[in-house]
């Protein structure tokens, strides 16, 4: 089976964009490792979202510090992208 040229370079580029969001989510992962988060990417033209979540929500752990490291790892990454929108789901039922 012969492909048409434009599928090859769809199929090329969602590869290559799948393969720049795992970048992205390991460089991301790599400086938050002491928070064992899981780590969700996704990349659009001039925008990088990055969506983390924590296994357990430490008293002390400060949100925005933690977005601000994940922040600092997408700009060594990636030091052109214009916006960067970074998503830390808080648990606020409080703990018994």
């Amino acid at each position: 089976e012969t492909r048409a040229p434009l599928e090859v370079a769809d199929c090329a580029a969602a590869a290559g964009k799948d393969r720049a969001e795992a970048a992205c989510a390991a460089a991301v992962r790599d400086a938050l490792a002491d928070e064992h988060p899981r780590v969700e990417v996704g990349r659009e033209h001039d925008r990088t979202w990055v969506k983390i979540e924590l296994p357990a929500k430490e008293e002390e752990t400060a949100v925005w510090a933690i977005a601000g490291r994940a922040r600092q790892a997408i700009r060594r990454y990636d030091p052109f992208v214009k916006a960067i929108d970074i998503s830390v789901p808080v648990d606020d039922k409080p703990s018994s």
